[in-house]
């Protein structure tokens, strides 16, 4: 909080049955941050990217799921949801590597346009999973790792709750 020109993460490693599991929260941004550039930024690929809706108590949280690869056999699956100030769930725009993503990032960086939801308050924070493997992902590891994510998403996002109070 007290470094306004970076970003702080909190995050946690999990190893095991031939798997790296890390799950962080990252922050703060002034809007939803695309995580798949910082990815692409250390050598990974974009396999797939697909925005995703999950139920929760009171509402329907969105994230996006990125497959990665990179090097012979190495895999990645990430998942990541953004909250803003008041730990409301930020729809995330159209996934990278769509045309409007590519045309929107332009606008954006050239300052031709402002990003961010009108009703959302700043500043933004990120919940992510990162499940690195050696090998493709089967589907049911990847629904145990969903499972993961939304269950650690919401105690975190609860626990917050109670620190913003």
């Amino acid at each position: 909080r007290s470094d306004p020109f970076g970003t702080n993460s909190a995050i946690w490693e999990y190893r095991g049955r031939g798997m790296a599991v890390g799950v962080s929260i990252d922050g703060h941004y002034s809007e939803w941050h695309d995580l798949a550039y910082c990815y692409i930024g250390s050598g990974w690929k974009i396999q797939n990217a697909e925005n995703r809706i999950t139920k929760d108590t009171d509402s329907d949280i969105h994230h996006t799921q990125l497959k990665l690869y990179r090097n012979a056999g190495d895999t990645a699956l990430v998942m990541f949801s953004c909250f803003d100030g008041r730990l409301k769930p930020v729809k995330p725009p159209e996934v990278s590597g769509s045309l409007w993503r590519t045309l929107r990032n332009r606008l954006l960086s050239g300052g031709l346009m402002t990003g961010g939801e009108s009703e959302m308050v700043p500043p933004v924070i990120q919940f992510q999973l990162f499940a690195r493997s050696e090998h493709e992902l089967l589907p049911h590891e990847e629904e145990a790792l969903l499972q993961l994510f939304v269950e650690l998403r919401t105690v975190m996002i609860d626990q917050l709750a109670v620190v913003q109070k």
